[in-house]
């Protein structure tokens, strides 16, 4: 019984210390949903993608950042008129490819 008395200790001591994720309070209606697309030269992937994205069964709000990783061609205006909000991460600093450094632009715009 000491031994069951102690793992329901530590069991209550470890959930006491739990914190949750910055940003993560519930919306109304459910948590935000966030989907980061890092993307270069996607003008003719992005319809579908964005397409399926659209017809998801999110829990919440659903925020759809397509991160523009200097695209030559019409990325970013199909991703706008998809309903995505566009990012242009700039240069990546040293130390970082372009897409990692896009995904971490993304990630840090992110609601959800």
């Amino acid at each position: 019984t000491d031994a069951l008395l102690a793992a329901l200790a530590a069991g209550w001591w470890l959930l006491a210390g739990m914190r949750t994720l910055p940003g993560a309070a519930a919306a109304p209606g459910g948590p935000t949903v966030s989907v980061v697309v890092p993307a270069r030269d996607e003008e003719g992937t992005l319809p579908a993608l964005l397409g399926s994205l659209a017809r998801l069964d999110s829990p919440g709000p659903l925020e759809v950042l397509v991160v523009d990783d200097d695209s030559a061609d019409g990325t970013a205006s199909v991703a706008r008129a998809g309903g995505a909000r566009v990012l242009d991460p700039g240069a990546p600093p040293d130390g970082w490819t372009g897409k990692a450094w896009a995904c971490q632009t993304g990630a840090d715009a992110a609601a959800g």
